[in-house]
């Protein structure tokens, strides 16, 4: 990020990790008969989202003058798995 700001960047948007653990090869791979997601997977991924997110947090403050966004995609993505008739899915 500071190379990006360096080059100029001043809006900069950071996608953390989905629900890795849930990821159709996760599962298969590790998942056993019912294909489960992996728990271990996925709190590494929440982990990791969690650091990054403070980061993000330390960062925005070191660079007053842009505007960094973190992006969740792992509730959206768990949300989706979790509810898939909201999503079209019966």
């Amino acid at each position: 990020m500071q190379k990006l700001y360096g080059l100029g960047a001043r809006r900069i948007g950071v996608f953390g990790l989905p629900v890795i653990g849930c990821v159709p090869s996760q599962r298969t791979l590790g998942g056993g008969l019912n294909r489960a997601c992996l728990d271990s997977s996925n709190q590494a991924a929440m982990l990791f989202n969690s650091k990054l997110n403070s980061q993000m947090v330390v960062l925005g403050k070191k660079f007053s003058d842009s505007r960094l966004v973190y992006l969740d995609s792992y509730n959206g993505f768990l949300n989706m798995l979790q509810n898939p008739a909201k999503f079209g899915n019966h």
